[in-house]
């Protein structure tokens, strides 16, 4: 987060100047941006830098971002019922005026895998959100709800594709009508709405040595990184997340392209594009590096809601 600064008199006092540099310091959120790498001997990141790798924050370099959501929805509520839960977690973070970027539904689709196909165009790459109900994720026995993948260019943060699963074979996912009677239910909205946060470029929110705001609130974040069954919370968004969103994308400075034109009608059905995702090619445009998520294991009555990143892809300059 910037902090604008005015030309200070050299001759004031020093304890001024001292006292200035304190509170310049210092800040009132608990946001946190996703990074491209954690430096060595860090925690918190996937993925560790490489020599002489900078850390960056992660971000779409566009004013709208389509998703598409998997025709078939959650068997318990439905197709029509779970499509409308998708669309009210991704207006959540469009009814935010000081944010510039918008997320635009596309329509829905029959793809069922997530990644990024680094040699094919947008006929063969969506943003797309899964319901896993069958068999969650091979070989991860965490306790996650729900899990984004993101592909972004290491040297820049710029982000190429995000995709959203749901882990509806561990869990009991649904809609949280009443939280003293849906004790057992994930809810879906809640869920999603964490998730979409981290599509954007958040990590989970985390005060640090800095932090002055109230150390009890920050934990109210849909950011925050853990849930419990019958929670509502995260479905409407906290100070701090709304902090998040629009120091990535301030309104006041704008996409050098305009406001998003997109018609929000979705533009059709995203068909599975046949072959496999190419993680390389053979012009060497691309060269694929993927990573598997450290999963954390809290409290059992605390489901850690999702690991920070799934997929990373390093790039030659575009």
């Amino acid at each position: 987060m910037s902090i604008l600064r005015t030309p200070t008199p050299r001759h004031l006092a020093s304890a001024f100047a001292a006292a200035l540099l304190v509170l310049l310091a210092t800040h009132a959120h608990a946001f946190v941006r996703t990074m491209t790498c954690t430096p060595p001997g860090e925690t918190g990141g996937t993925l560790t830098c490489r020599d002489g790798e900078q850390p960056l924050p992660l971000y779409w370099d566009a004013p709208c971002i389509g998703y598409h959501v998997h025709q078939d929805g959650l068997e318990t509520l439905g197709p029509e019922t779970t499509h409308e839960q998708v669309h009210r977690s991704f207006a959540t973070w469009n009814d935010v005026p000081c944010s510039w970027l918008r997320l635009v539904p596309r329509g829905l689709t029959d793809e069922d895998r997530v990644g990024y196909d680094a040699c094919g165009s947008s006929r063969r790459n969506a943003n797309v959100v899964l319901f896993r109900e069958d068999q969650w994720r091979a070989g991860d026995s965490a306790p996650i709800i729900a899990l984004t993948s993101v592909t972004y260019i290491v040297r820049t943060g710029e982000i190429l594709d995000a995709d959203i699963e749901v882990n509806a074979a561990h869990f009991d996912v649904g809609i949280v009508e009443n939280p003293f009677t849906s004790r057992h239910i994930v809810d879906l909205q809640n869920a999603l709405t964490h998730e979409i946060g981290h599509l954007l470029g958040l990590d989970h929110t985390s005060p640090d040595d800095r932090f002055v705001g109230d150390p009890d609130t920050w934990q109210e974040a849909a950011m925050h990184a853990l849930t419990r069954p019958g929670e509502t919370r995260k479905r409407t968004l906290h100070e701090d997340d709304i902090a998040g969103v629009c120091d990535i994308y301030p309104a006041d400075v704008g996409h050098p392209d305009g406001d998003c034109r997109l018609d929000p009608t979705p533009d059709g059905f995203f068909v599975r594009p046949s072959g496999e995702l190419r993680s390389s090619c053979p012009d060497d445009r691309a060269c694929g590096c993927t990573a598997t998520p450290n999963h954390s294991h809290g409290p059992p009555a605390l489901l850690l809601l999702v690991a920070l990143l799934a997929l990373r892809r390093r790039t030659r300059p575009l």
